[in-house]
């Protein structure tokens, strides 16, 4: 890590911080535009089918029933699959983002080390081998929570765990370099969950 530090640290990774890091990150997909995007687009093309569906079945039971009672039926029936249609497109996305998450995580059961650097020209990372430098201009905001403090960079986030740091002031002093050299905007939103 190149650059003059006012805090450096070198842990060895658990599985925790693993899964905490993939949380986060999963909190920033989910509020990504792509991530929206595509669960419309899902949403519509289930609507979709659902729509000829019940159109193909709302003639016939016009033409089996009658027209008068087949339209009370289908209205009935139109109804039912609009609620079928909504859990089954929930249901069908969520799953396969849950078992594509759980793949995943099965993956990343491997331990590894995690450095961070916090100096003047920003923050690095280094985490299981994967190496980042961020200026502090590039800062969309500082997230302190109990376990960890997690620097947002877009859609990702640097997840610095709370055994990063030897006692509670050495961690307030780290937040109050970051906040003091972040822009104001990325100061203005950060967030402290305690």
């Amino acid at each position: 890590m190149g650059q003059q530090a006012f805090f450096q640290k070198k842990i060895n990774l658990k599985y925790e911080d693993t899964l905490q890091a993939n949380r986060r990150v999963g909190r920033h997909i989910r509020a990504g535009v792509l991530f929206k995007s595509v669960s419309f687009l899902i949403f519509v093309g289930v609507f979709g089918i659902y729509m000829v569906v019940s159109t193909l079945l709302i003639d016939a039971l016009n033409s089996l029933i009658g027209e008068e009672h087949g339209q009370v039926f289908s209205i009935g029936l139109i109804l039912l699959l609009i609620i079928l249609m909504v859990v089954t497109a929930k249901s069908l996305f969520y799953f396969s983002y849950i078992r594509l998450g759980a793949r995943n995580l099965r993956k990343l059961r491997r331990e590894g080390t995690a450095e961070f650097s916090v100096g003047e020209q920003g923050i690095d990372a280094e985490w299981s081998g994967v190496a980042i430098k961020v200026d502090w201009e590039s800062i969309v905001s500082l997230i302190e929570c109990p376990n960890y403090v997690g620097i947002s960079v877009g859609f990702f986030e640097i997840v610095m765990p709370d055994r990063v740091f030897t006692d509670a002031e050495e961690r307030q002093k780290v937040v109050a370099y970051a906040l003091a050299h972040m822009t104001e905007d990325a100061a203005r939103r950060s967030v402290r969950k305690r």
